[in-house]
């Protein structure tokens, strides 16, 4: 790789690496090494696939048969296909993937950290359970009506969307701090 793409590689936040069709490391970011706690020094050797995903073993305790996922997952990663999903690690992080098959026989691999995102999405959706269950309890003492006016559903659906678009746009703590203030007010405004 020449000067240029290694500085553009190491300077994305998504994790990147490509393996070759011998299952040996072609290139790898800091962003990579860092997901997945790796020495950086080891990137630029002639690492095989095999010992990278053994590298991510501490990251995935949730899986019962080390041994079979490694093989599973390395003859998945070489046999070609493209794929895409995401990981709930063990540390608690979620990071978003994707394997893409390169024409001269390699793959890259792709990991983004999006534990920020899910978070805000996973309070929003309780506030939203804890909003509708406000909303239940005072249909049934018949201070309300049974629907939602449609002002509180079109807020709703604001609020989904500009988190969305906070979380698209800024990312990380500044995504989280937005979000909280907007449900502070929304919770506010709608109550």
């Amino acid at each position: 790789a020449t000067r240029v793409q290694d500085v553009t590689l190491d300077n994305l936040h998504e994790g990147v690496a490509v393996f070759g069709a011998d299952g040996r490391l072609k290139l790898a970011n800091r962003a990579f090494a860092k997901l997945w706690a790796l020495d950086e020094a080891a990137l630029v050797g002639n690492v095989h696939l095999a010992d990278a995903i053994e590298a991510m073993r501490p990251f995935r305790q949730d899986v019962e048969d080390w041994p079979a996922f490694r093989d599973r997952l390395a003859g998945r990663l070489l046999g070609r296909r493209t794929g895409r999903g995401r990981i709930e690690r063990s540390d608690g992080s979620v990071l978003d993937y994707a394997t893409v098959p390169l024409p001269d026989g390699a793959v890259l691999l792709g990991y983004l950290d999006v534990t920020d995102g899910v978070r805000i999405e996973e309070a929003l959706l309780e506030r939203a359970q804890a909003f509708d269950l406000l909303h239940d309890e005072a249909v049934a003492r018949g201070e309300l009506t049974a629907a939602p006016a449609p002002a509180l559903t079109v807020s709703r659906r604001v609020l989904r969307v500009l988190l969305a678009l906070a979380v698209g746009a800024v990312g990380g703590g500044l995504a989280v701090a937005l979000a909280s203030a907007l449900l502070r007010w929304v919770t506010a405004t709608l109550v």
